[in-house]
C-alpha cells in the first residue's frame, strides 16, 4: 500500500490561484500541532461528518488559544506575508534565470509582496521552488539537521525520567538551540553573501604630486577595467569636473561593475538604491554645471531657444554690420572729394564696368545661375545713364560723379540675397572707375580701403553668405539673425577660421563689436555641446559630445585658440563624460544572479532566509507556546532579513565610493 502523502496547505497556495486548499482526506497533520490542542474539535465539521481542516483545529479554544489573540492575529498576519514572499521568491528565480533584467525581476516580487499574491509564470518556476525547498537540497541539510537536533533534545528533557523543572525548560530549549545554530548559519551565509567585512582591493595611491596622463586614459568603460596606472588620470578629470567622490567602477573603467552600479540606481525602493540614483543625479550635473560654465567663461550667453540664438547672430552680425557701415561712409566722403574736384565736370567713361558688362565669363556665369534677368536690366539701365552722360565724338561717353552714384543707387534698388554677390561686383567696378578718375590723392587711400573691404567681407564667401543685407533695407538680410550661429558653425574650416581672423582684424572703430561677436561664437560652440550632453533624459550624452568635437575639432582650435584654459575645460567635460558613461545593460542572467547578492540588492527576496535569524527571537517570545514563539520568530526574522540585507547594501554602495582627494591633489 502506497504511502499517503504529506501536503503542506501553505505550499500548495504558494502555486495556486487562492488562499491555501483545503488539505485532501489523506493529509497527515503535524503530531506536535495536533497535541499542543487536544480538545480541538470543530462542531459543525463534525456534525457534517467531514474532518476539520489545520485552520480550524489551530483556531478552536477562544481566548485561551494564543492564536486569537492580538498576539498570535499579527502572528498569522506576518504569515500570510511569508507566503508572499516564498512566491516572489520562485519569481525572481525564474525571472534571472530566463534573461529578465533584476530591475523586472525586482518589480515584479515587490509587486508580489505588496500584493500578497504572485502567479510564478508557468512550470519552471513551481519546480524552481519545489527544489529551493525540498529536503535534498543540500542547502537545506544544515537547518534540517538542527530541527531534528532541538527536536532530540525537546524530548530528552521532557521524558519523563526527567525532574518537573527539567521537563519545563525542555520546551523552550530545543527551540532556543536550533534558533542560535540557525542564526549563526545565516549570519555566515549573509556575511559572504553580500560581501560584509571583507575590503576590495584598494584603489588607492598616494595622494598628491603631479598626475601621470597616459594615452587613452579616459576611455569608456570595458571588460575588466582599464590600466590601473590610468586611475589617476581619470581622478584628476572628474576632480576639476567638482566631484569629491567617484564610483570606483568609474576610475577603474570595469564594464560589468559599472553596469551593476546603474542597476542599483533603478531600485528605487531600496535605501541603496536611492544612494545610488543621488550619486548619478549628481555625476550628471557636474558635467552639466561644467559645461554651463564654459559657456559663461568665454564672455557670451547660455541658451539655444529661438529668442536666444537671435540675440546671438544679431551679436555676431554687428561688427561686420558696422564694418560695412564704416567701408559705406568712407565711399560717400570719397565721391564727394571726387563731385567736388571735379565740379560736375565728367571724370570717367565707366571702362571697367564696360569691360565687366561684356565679359563672357561674367555674362555667362549669371545665365547659368538663371539671372539673365538681372543681366539684361542691368545693361538697359547702364545704356540709359550713359546716354546722360556728356558724348564724345572721338570715344565713349564720360560720367559725372553723380551719374555714377545714382547708377549706384539704383543697383541698390534692385538688391535681394540671390543676387547680392553679382551686385557687389558691378558696384566695384563703378568705384574703381569714379575713383581712379579724382586723382591719385582721393583714388589711392580709397582703393586700400576697397581692397580691405573686399578681403574681410567677399573673399571668401563666408562672409557675404553670412552678413549680406539690403542696402536700402537693413532687417531683410541674406541669412536671419537666428540661423546666423548654426550657419556660421556648418561651414567649411577654412571659410570659418576667415570670419575669426576678419573679426580679430577689424579697424579700432568696431573692435568692440568685434570682441563681443567672438565671444557669441566660441559662446555657440560651447552651447552645442551642452545642448548634446542634455539631450537624454538619464545619463549624459558622452558620445554626443565626443561626435561634436571630432567632427569640429578644427573650428574648435581656431575658435578658442586665444584661450587655452578653455579648451582645456572641453577637454575636461569630453573626457569626464567617457569616465562617467555607464552601460545601461545587463551582460546576461548569470552575471545578474552574481552580482544581485554581491551588491546586496533585492532584500526582500532573499528575507525568507530571514526566518531563520529570527528563530533565536521566536524562542525567546515564546512564552505563550513553542508554536506562538515559533510563528513571531519566522515574521520578525523576514522583516530583520529584509532590513539587515537593505542596510548591507547601502554599506556596500557607501564602499564603492571613493574620496577623490586620496587620489588627487585637492581642487584649485
Amino acid at each position: 500500500m502506497a504511502t499517503p502523502r504529506t501536503y503542506d496547505p501553505e505550499v500548495e497556495a504558494a502555486f495556486g490561484s487562492g488562499e491555501a486548499a483545503p488539505a485532501p482526506s489523506n493529509t497527515q497533520y503535524d503530531p506536535e500541532v495536533l497535541d499542543a490542542f487536544p480538545d480541538s474539535t470543530d462542531a459543525q465539521s463534525t456534525a457534517e461528518g467531514q474532518k476539520p481542516t489545520l485552520s480550524e483545529t489551530m483556531h478552536r479554544g477562544g481566548l485561551a488559544n494564543p492564536l486569537n489573540w492580538p498576539i498570535g492575529q499579527f502572528a498569522e498576519h506576518e504569515g500570510s506575508a511569508l507566503r508572499s514572499q516564498f512566491k516572489a521568491g520562485a519569481g525572481a528565480i525564474y525571472d534571472l534565470a530566463t534573461g529578465k533584467s533584476i530591475s523586472d525581476a525586482d518589480r515584479r516580487a515587490q509587486r508580489a509582496i505588496e500584493e500578497g499574491t504572485f502567479k510564478p509564470p508557468g512550470l519552471p518556476a513551481k519546480v524552481a521552488s519545489a527544489a529551493f525547498d525540498s529536503p535534498a537540497n543540500p542547502l537545506n541539510w544544515p537547518s534540517t539537521a538542527f530541527k531534528y537536533a532541538g527536536k532530540g533534545i525537546t524530548a530528552a528533557m521532557t521524558s519523563n525520567v526527567m525532574p518537573e523543572k527539567v521537563r519545563e525548560a525542555g520546551v523552550y530549549v530545543g527551540p532556543v538551540l536550533e534558533g542560535v545554530a540557525n542564526m549563526a548559519l545565516g549570519t555566515y551565509g549573509a556575511k559572504k553573501g553580500l560581501g560584509l567585512g571583507e575590503k576590495p582591493p584598494s584603489i588607492l595611491g598616494e595622494p598628491g604630486g603631479a598626475v601621470h596622463t597616459p594615452a587613452g586614459f579616459d576611455s569608456e568603460h570595458v571588460a575588466g577595467g582599464v590600466p590601473q596606472g590610468n586611475i589617476p588620470a581619470r581622478a584628476a578629470v572628474l576632480r576639476r569636473l567638482g566631484l569629491d567622490t567617484a564610483r570606483e567602477s568609474a576610475l577603474t573603467g570595469d564594464s560589468l561593475a559599472a553596469a551593476t552600479d546603474y542597476q542599483i540606481s533603478k531600485f528605487s525602493g531600496e535605501p541603496a538604491g536611492v544612494q545610488a540614483k543621488a550619486h548619478f543625479d549628481v555625476e550628471k550635473a557636474a558635467l552639466e554645471n561644467h559645461a554651463a560654465k564654459i559657456v559663461e567663461k568665454t564672455g557670451g550667453t547660455l541658451g539655444m531657444d529661438e529668442d536666444s540664438l537671435g540675440s546671438r547672430g544679431q551679436t555676431i552680425a554687428a561688427p561686420f554690420d558696422a564694418l560695412r557701415q564704416y567701408f559705406s561712409e568712407q565711399k560717400k566722403a570719397d565721391y564727394a572729394a571726387a563731385d567736388a574736384r571735379a565740379k560736375g565736370a565728367p571724370v570717367s567713361d565707366l571702362s571697367s564696368t564696360r569691360e565687366l558688362l561684356s565679359d563672357p565669363d561674367f555674362t555667362e556665369t549669371l545665365l547659368a545661375k538663371g539671372q539673365g534677368s538681372l543681366l539684361d536690366s542691368v545693361k538697359r539701365q547702364f545704356d540709359r545713364f550713359n546716354s546722360l552722360a556728356t558724348q564724345d565724338k572721338a570715344g565713349p561717353a564720360q560720367w559725372t560723379v553723380a551719374n555714377a552714384e545714382n547708377f549706384r543707387k539704383w543697383m541698390n534698388q534692385v538688391w535681394t540675397p540671390e543676387n547680392s554677390a553679382t551686385l557687389g561686383k558691378l558696384k566695384a567696378a563703378v568705384d574703381e572707375d569714379v575713383l581712379k578718375g579724382a586723382g591719385e590723392d582721393i583714388y589711392g587711400p580709397a582703393r586700400k580701403r576697397v581692397q580691405l573691404e573686399h578681403e574681410l567681407l567677399d573673399n571668401p564667401d563666408g562672409v557675404a553668405t553670412l552678413f549680406d543685407r539690403d542696402p536700402k533695407t537693413p532687417i531683410n538680410r541674406k541669412t536671419a539673425y537666428s540661423k546666423i550661429p548654426d550657419t556660421l558653425w556648418r561651414l567649411a574650416p577654412e571659410q570659418f577660421t576667415n570670419i575669426v581672423d576678419t573679426l580679430k582684424k577689424m579697424p579700432p572703430e568696431v573692435q568692440q563689436h568685434a570682441q563681443a561677436a567672438l565671444a557669441e561664437i566660441k559662446a555657440h560652440g560651447a552651447n552645442r555641446l551642452h545642448e548634446a550632453g542634455m539631450s537624454t533624459e538619464g545619463q549624459w550624452a558622452a558620445s554626443k559630445v565626443s561626435r561634436i568635437l571630432k567632427a569640429n575639432s578644427s573650428k574648435f582650435q581656431t575658435a578658442f585658440g586665444d584661450t587655452p584654459e578653455l579648451l582645456g575645460d572641453i577637454q575636461t567635460l569630453d573626457a569626464g563624460g567617457r569616465i562617467l558613461k555607464t552601460p545601461q545593460s545587463y551582460p546576461g542572467a548569470a552575471a545578474q544572479a552574481a552580482n544581485m547578492l554581491k551588491r546586496g540588492m533585492m532584500s526582500h527576496a532573499i528575507s525568507r532566509g530571514g526566518g531563520s535569524v529570527g528563530a533565536l527571537a521566536g524562542s525567546v517570545l515564546g512564552a505563550p507556546g513553542a508554536a506562538v514563539g515559533a510563528a513571531i520568530g519566522e515574521a520578525a526574522g523576514g522583516r530583520l532579513g529584509a532590513t539587515f540585507a537593505e542596510k548591507a547594501a547601502l554599506n556596500r554602495w557607501g564602499e564603492k565610493l571613493v574620496p577623490l582627494e586620496q587620489l588627487v591633489k585637492p581642487k584649485d
